[in-house]
């Protein structure tokens, strides 16, 4: 049935103010039912019943007169919300007279949801939530690592991909603004950014050819350490820090929601790329390659591309440290051949890379997604 407002609220009002005029309700309830039943009584009495008679058949026709009390009660109160609490302040009193067993229950509980909690964090963070980044489906990341000559092999060479790289990073002393700390930095591409597709919140972006030696002395800082150091003044753009006893000059600050490889890092710079130094071209700093499908290209055609190019770049290391290289680079007597038999054993679309571990180490090539559990 339709009730009109002040129907509506007219029932509302009463059962607000039934908590707090309850003994005058209940009387004039019991008043009201002794009324009826009376009324009863005297009828079969005029009728020629007897008293004691006209008594009991005046609380037949009456029916439970307890169940009456209740439907009224429901009528004028919120019975739901009173029993609720009736039920609250027993189950208070009765864990309240076994207080290790209610510990006990509490920590139960709380460890339930707790574990709950942090696995749903889980869960989205790694299967639900998007990358925030523009189109991360088209992000893929080639597993495994390589040395900083890789990148520039792979980038030349690849027609599906753009590819960049960023470390996983390390410990860099930071002296020049405030008191000297430790803070956690990593090399990265000129490109990362747009191979992300994420940007920076102010300033801008490394330029191309600032991978050049003597032109790197550059610097992309964290929203966090901005706000840390700098205490958020915008006046950090341009200033110069020291990095290892390198100087350089802070150029952008990166969004607060920005993280990658890792939360740890809070900085980064560009990853210098010097052929004539053949330490740190091609023995140090091994580091997996990230890229961004190119318009018009699909994953198949970048794990066939990949695969050609993992098997040639053994070939391209210096003539003159072939053995070295096939000795602690690939860890294989024949690297390139051994590669060849692990991709042509393959059960999956897989490519099989040898990596700077040691091992001959098995690579796949996978959408970006995988990455979240890595930068996690």
């Amino acid at each position: 049935m339709n009730l009109s407002l002040s129907t509506w609220a007219a029932r509302c009002w009463r059962r607000i103010v039934f908590r707090w005029r309850r003994e005058q309700f209940a009387r004039e309830l019991a008043e009201e039912l002794d009324f009826h039943r009376e009324r009863k009584e005297a009828e079969h009495g005029r009728a020629g019943v007897e008293p004691q008679g006209a008594a009991e058949w005046g609380r037949r026709q009456m029916g439970n007169m307890t169940a009456a009390r209740e439907e009224c009660r429901e009528m004028w109160s919120f019975m739901s919300f009173e029993r609720l609490m009736q039920d609250l302040r027993h189950a208070t009193r009765m864990y309240g007279r076994t207080p290790v067993f209610t510990g006990i229950c509490i920590l139960s509980i709380a460890l339930g949801i707790g574990g709950n909690a942090a696995m749903f964090s889980l869960v989205n963070a790694l299967l639900v939530r998007h990358l925030p980044y523009t189109q991360p489906e088209r992000v893929v990341r080639i597993t495994g690592i390589y040395p900083r000559a890789a990148l520039p092999f792979f980038r030349e060479r690849s027609h599906a991909m753009d590819v960049g790289a960023v470390s996983v990073g390390s410990e860099i002393n930071l002296t020049g603004q405030g008191v000297a700390s430790r803070v956690f930095g990593s090399t990265a591409s000129t490109n990362f950014l747009s191979i992300l597709g994420a940007s920076v919140a102010m300033g801008r972006s490394f330029k191309v050819g600032e991978e050049s030696p003597g032109a790197d002395h550059v610097v992309i800082i964290s929203h966090s350490l901005w706000k840390d150091r700098f205490g958020g003044d915008s006046s950090a753009l341009g200033r110069v820090i020291r990095l290892n006893d390198v100087d350089r000059e802070i150029v952008g600050i990166m969004p607060e929601t920005f993280s990658y490889p890792s939360a740890r890092v809070q900085l980064w710079f560009p990853m210098r790329l010097d052929p004539s130094n053949f330490l740190e071209y091609w023995g140090t700093e091994f580091m997996p390659l990230v890229a961004r499908l190119r318009p018009g290209a699909n994953l198949a055609e970048a794990k066939g591309e990949v695969r050609a190019l993992a098997d040639q770049f053994p070939k391209h290391f210096p003539l003159s440290h072939a053995a070295r290289f096939q000795r602690e680079f690939n860890g294989c007597a024949s690297p390139a051949g051994y590669c060849r038999r692990c991709t042509r054993q393959a059960a999956d679309p897989a490519l099989f890379g040898c990596g700077g571990s040691g091992d001959c180490v098995r690579e796949r090539f996978e959408p970006a997604a995988f990455a979240r559990h890595n930068a996690a």
